[in-house]
């Protein structure tokens, strides 16, 4: 009976601590510790929600991977610089040793753990809710990787988001990027560009907030303020096919990772280079190129990573090529690794890719004709991203006034289109 009673006690004492919020405040960096042993909470395994405020650093961070956390509030800190043993864990990155972190921002590891057996990742699965602190400058690299983040409001004033830092976060569905964000993944000593949302299965949407001058979302798809980088394609969008806008030059790293729901992708005649973007892409089939100059490949890693697509997809799928270029691509030392190609109107009977619509702007309007007579979904969107107009079922003519000179993206029936207005 007694010892009953003991577990009896003990079960209250645990479910007291792990289902209410603890709140904790640190008038000095790195005193965390000491702040939760002054409140008897030397169990952090015990920990499941927490509020703290004041200053912590990268060793406090340390603390927080111990926990089982599944909400964190440090909306009210502010992030010291700290050199010694903060969140790095032994394998891809190093180290336990000491290490120099930069005062507001996320540590790198911040919520994530290498292993030193395999490099293998995983992170705080338990971890939905953070919440972010308004002086936040960066987020380093995979600072919430492989967490069960569902979203996050990054801050305004935000001006970097570092290589991974949300990689492979499968709950997280949507996320905006402040208009302050300057910086998004990074750009290694060979000029690979690598991102920060791939191999999240369940984002559809990355959206940009008006007045960012480096990025901009179309249709959920991020790229560069110019259209000239495809950024990241969220891996839980929906579309079965997606045509890249005509203008894009470079795909980048991971860009498509993951992607579950793409089956076919369509690559712009101005595209100059692919990375590694389009691996993980489980049900995608086919990739039409419409340019008659092969595209060039370019990745970092081991050789079998230096391919932008799986081998799967290269020995099974179809690589469809304008009519005539065939032998272009079986002579070219990249694409040529397609065990089947063919060409769009000879080899397969399918219509061309080239568009029926065409687009002429000028005098702050856009003329829009269809030579099929198909009825027309028309989105107008600023460089911004913002919707100038939205016109359903429209007919094969139509001109579309927009209220300034410069830059717009047109989407109609799905296929995108930049145009310039002067």
């Amino acid at each position: 009976m007694k010892k009953l009673v003991l577990l009896i006690i003990s079960l209250i004492n645990f479910v007291g601590v792990s289902a209410q919020r603890i709140n904790l405040h640190c008038e000095t960096a790195g005193t965390l510790s000491d702040s939760l042993s002054q409140k008897g909470l030397t169990n952090l395994s015990e920990i499941h929600s927490l509020t703290v405020s004041g200053h912590i650093n990268a060793g406090d961070f340390r603390l927080f991977k111990q926990m089982a956390l599944d909400s964190l509030d440090i909306s009210e800190v502010k992030i010291d610089a700290f050199y010694g043993v903060g969140t790095y864990e032994p394998g891809l990155f190093g180290t336990n040793r000491p290490t120099q972190y930069a005062e507001d921002e996320i540590p790198i590891n911040a919520f994530s753990f290498r292993s030193s057996y395999n490099n293998s990742l995983s992170g705080m699965e338990r971890l939905v809710y953070v919440a972010l602190p308004a002086t936040l400058k960066s987020i380093a690299s995979e600072a919430f990787a492989k967490t069960s983040i569902t979203s996050i409001n990054l801050p305004i004033g935000l001006e970097s988001i570092c290589t991974d830092a949300f990689w492979g976060c499968s709950e997280i569905k949507e996320i905006t990027i402040p208009a302050s964000v300057s910086s998004i993944g990074d750009i290694n000593d060979r000029g690979t560009i690598s991102g920060a949302f791939a191999n999240c299965e369940s984002l559809d949407v990355i959206r940009v907030a008006d007045g960012n001058d480096n990025f901009v979302s179309v249709e959920g798809v991020l790229f560069s303020k110019d259209l000239t980088l495809l950024l990241q394609y969220p891996a839980g969008k929906y579309d079965a096919v997606y045509t890249i806008p005509e203008g894009t030059l470079r795909i980048t790293h991971q860009a498509f990772e993951g992607s579950r729901f793409l089956e076919k992708v369509v690559l712009p005649a101005s595209l100059e280079m692919i990375e590694g973007a389009f691996w993980r892409c489980i049900n995608l089939s086919e990739v039409v190129c419409v340019g008659e100059v092969p595209a060039d490949w370019y990745a970092f890693g081991m050789t079998s990573m230096v391919e932008p697509f799986d081998f799967k997809l290269m020995e099974e799928g179809w690589l469809t090529v304008k009519s005539g270029c065939k032998s272009i691509y079986e002579s070219d030392y990249n694409w040529r690794m397609f065990n089947n190609i063919r060409e769009m109107e000879v080899s397969t009977g399918i219509e061309k890719v080239e568009s029926p619509i065409k687009i002429i702007s000028r005098d702050k309007q856009i003329n829009i004709h269809s030579s099929n007579n198909e009825k027309m979904d028309i989105y107008v969107y600023d460089i911004a991203g913002n919707i100038i107009q939205y016109i359903q079922n429209a007919n094969c003519d139509l001109l579309i006034p927009v209220p300034q000179d410069g830059i717009y993206i047109v989407s109609i029936n799905g296929s995108i289109y930049k145009c310039l207005c002067k």
